[in-house]
């Protein structure tokens, strides 16, 4: 996992934003199929520029993708050179915002108080239009010749355009969550391989979008779990108290560490290394103490219990838990302190 403050979501298709709780706009949903024309080009040797409009893809099924890729070499000419390694696509899956522009909001010269940029275009539909009021325009043999459904225009467009509605829906149901879900366990043999359930989902995804109001919450919840919950509930606490960075979140931290069963899991010598029964295995107690310490001393750590703790591990002798340590520690506080301290 690599922490950052601004992530960018470059996939063509929001998948970044989707992921961590956005709402899609699909083209293709219970109401309607419209979608603009797609195509894969053929690609000639001396070519600078091919536009094509053929098939219909989802862009975001990788299925559908290679099936048209495919296909489309299939179809190619004996004299063609090679064909185009990417899909054109017109439209792609969107994340639904606060607010969602539309043709009316143009035409009216909607104005707003968040408001952050003003663009214009023309409407170069590859499609047919889904929307009543555009059969309502007048068109002329100029518009239906260019491809143009509709006036092109100027319009505003809120910041609220930019924030993913999805976020208020998740605070919701985070909201009405009175007790953590069951442990999902991948396979019988690792005893600490818990994935994540929804409720972990839910945290994480808040988290992820760095959603300050959610903090209350996530203390609420902290509060019901002890050492026989599952690592998973543990790891995505940990995991978005981390990402929103809030400084209080080291009190809910430090509270977890100081419950029974939490602390003392740092191994400096040989010690008995059970298999059966699956009590005895040395697995989950350092797992879960590691992932708390981490999150204290990136939240700033005011008391330097979670160095204290990582700087055990790093004399440990498993040496993965050593080197995350040691790496955790070289990274430094959120704040800018470094510490380069190295295991001996």
């Amino acid at each position: 996992m690599v922490l950052a403050t601004v992530v960018i979501d470059a996939t063509g298709a929001a998948g970044v934003a989707i992921a961590a709780g956005g709402e899609p706009i699909l083209s293709a949903d219970a109401v309607d199929l419209a979608v603009q024309g797609a195509g894969v080009a053929e690609r000639p040797p001396c070519g600078i520029y091919v536009n094509t409009d053929y098939l219909l893809i989802d862009p975001a099924d990788v299925v559908d993708v290679t099936c048209a890729i495919a296909g489309a070499e299939l179809a190619l000419p004996d004299t063609a050179y090679d064909s185009a390694p990417l899909v054109q696509t017109r439209e792609r899956r969107r994340v639904r915002g606060d607010h969602v522009l539309d043709y009316l909001d143009q035409i009216t010269g909607r104005t707003y108080a968040d408001a952050v940029v003003l663009s214009s275009s023309d409407y170069d539909s590859h499609g047919y239009p889904s929307l009543d009021y555009f059969a309502m325009l007048p068109h002329s043999p100029e518009s239906l010749k260019a491809n143009h459904p509709a006036p092109g225009g100027a319009a505003w467009t809120p910041y609220r355009c930019l924030l993913p509605r999805g976020r208020e829906h998740l605070l919701e149901r985070l909201s009405l969550v009175s007790a953590w879900d069951d442990r999902i366990l991948q396979g019988a043999m690792a005893e600490y391989a818990h994935l994540p359930t929804p409720v972990d989902g839910l945290i994480l995804a808040l988290g992820a979008l760095r959603e300050p109001r959610c903090l209350p919450h996530l203390s609420r919840l902290a509060a019901r779990l002890d050492a026989e919950s599952p690592l998973s509930h543990i790891r995505s606490l940990a995991r978005a108290l981390e990402a929103l960075g809030d400084p209080s979140g080291a009190t809910i931290v430090t509270a977890l560490l100081g419950l029974p069963g939490f602390r003392g899991h740092a191994l400096h010598s040989i010690v008995p290394l059970h298999d059966k029964p699956m009590e005895r295995r040395r697995r989950l107690g350092p797992l879960r103490e590691i992932v708390l310490a981490r999150a204290l001393y990136r939240l700033g750590d005011p008391d330097g219990f979670g160095r204290e703790i990582l700087s055990e591990y790093q004399r440990d002798r498993r040496g993965l838990l050593a080197q995350h340590a040691t790496a955790v520690l070289r990274q430094g506080l959120r704040l800018g302190v470094t510490d380069d301290t190295l295991r001996t």
